[in-house]
């Protein structure tokens, strides 16, 4: 009898809730703190300076709009980065196509490009100063751009949104 109370008398203070509530406290502890001992992450990008180790870098934006926005983009032109007012740029040049997208023929099994009637795209070729450290390339101290980055920019008063297709890094200027 003694030995019932005396289990009883442990699982009256510890019960399997409490030590599933105990466990859960912890993890919560472990994932707020663990965090914060690695550093900056790959997708936080910590600022760079733009001093000595500035390169000039040439980037090709593809971005398609409808016909009656072909000439929102010129040469001359300054992009800002819509969200945080980041410069990325000069426009350089721009060359307008005609939109197309990739359909299936079924009745010869292939793919093909197609016309979209209303619609252009633009390769819009951005010149800026970035600061470049391993793979990244930060442009105006902060904006992360790669191949396959969406760019919201603004061009005088218009807003397009493209895709940078490619980067060509210039020498240290």
């Amino acid at each position: 009898m003694e030995k019932e109370n005396k289990k009883r008398g442990f699982m009256r203070i510890f019960n399997v809730f409490d030590l599933v509530l105990i466990a859960v406290a912890v993890l919560l502890a472990a994932a707020l703190v663990i965090p914060r001992l690695g550093g900056s992450g790959e997708d936080t990008p910590a600022p760079l300076p733009l001093s000595s180790g500035t390169v000039q870098v040439r980037y090709v934006l593809e971005v398609t709009v409808s016909d009656e926005y072909r000439d929102a983009a010129k040469a001359g032109m300054n992009v800002v980065d819509k969200i945080q007012h980041y410069d990325l740029g000069t426009v350089e040049s721009v060359e307008v196509r005609d939109a197309v997208r990739r359909i299936t023929d079924y009745e010869n099994g292939r793919v093909v490009n197609a016309a979209v009637p209303g619609q252009v795209t633009m390769l819009v070729t951005v010149v800026g100063r970035a600061a470049v450290s391993g793979t990244k390339i930060l442009l105006d101290e902060g904006f992360l751009i790669r191949v396959g980055t969406g760019v919201n920019g603004m061009y005088g008063d218009v807003n397009l949104y493209g895709t940078v297709v490619s980067i060509d890094r210039g020498t240290v200027a």
